[in-house]
């Protein structure tokens, strides 16, 4: 068993690469918005023209926040590309997309679940073990409170889901209600820090 100090260690270095994680998303998702920016200057297109792409934008919305869910335990930049994407169309939309998107995403550990415990590394047993009776005993109903918390590798939560042969559209569904409201506060919240930092852009 741990001691204190060695916890206390390790908490602090998870807050630390958590904030490091959040400031590299918003210089990225900066970044990208400065590159929208530039290839709306070079084509000279007007707002109006911009807005006709949004089909496309909502598809590459979902594709992306698939994608970045279905790495298993290897965090993905696709969000910041997703909060750039928000400064420029609809959020409300991209948030609804994004939240879609990634609960089908963590499909990838819940059918890495089903094979069994072997694909997980050994540094992250001790979190499925500890998932593991967390849903057995509160139930399906817990994998939502899972996906809400974005300090949580959900990863392991599907992997404690395919392991516990939970049926798949439930656990779709209890994922999907905690990633809806998730996606939502990340969105804004990254949109809302680009447009204040650089509210020229958006005029």
């Amino acid at each position: 068993m741990s001691s204190p100090m060695a916890r206390l260690r390790e908490n602090r270095k998870r807050i630390i690469e958590t904030v490091l994680w959040g400031i590299a998303m918003i210089l990225l998702s900066i970044f990208i918005v400065f590159l929208i920016r530039q290839v709306e200057m070079f084509l000279k297109a007007s707002p109006d023209s911009v807005q006709r792409f949004a089909p496309f934008v909502y598809a590459a919305v979902f594709v992306i926040a698939l994608l970045n869910s279905a790495t298993i335990v290897i965090p993905a930049p696709g969000i910041a590309v997703i909060i750039a994407l928000a400064t420029q169309w609809n959020p409300v939309i991209v948030a609804v997309v994004t939240s879609a998107g990634s609960s089908i995403g963590e499909m990838s550990g819940y059918l890495a679940g089903r094979v069994g415990t072997r694909l997980i590394a050994a540094e992250h047993m001790r979190g499925y073990e500890l998932a593991t009776r967390w849903v057995k005993r509160h139930g399906w109903w817990i994998i939502t409170l899972f996906a809400c918390v974005p300090l949580v590798v959900f990863d392991i939560v599907g992997l404690v889901g395919g392991g516990l042969k939970i049926p798949v559209f439930r656990f779709l569904l209890a994922t999907w209600l905690g990633r809806l409201p998730r996606s939502f506060v990340e969105i804004y919240a990254g949109a809302s820090i680009v447009r204040l930092i650089f509210p020229q852009w958006f005029q």
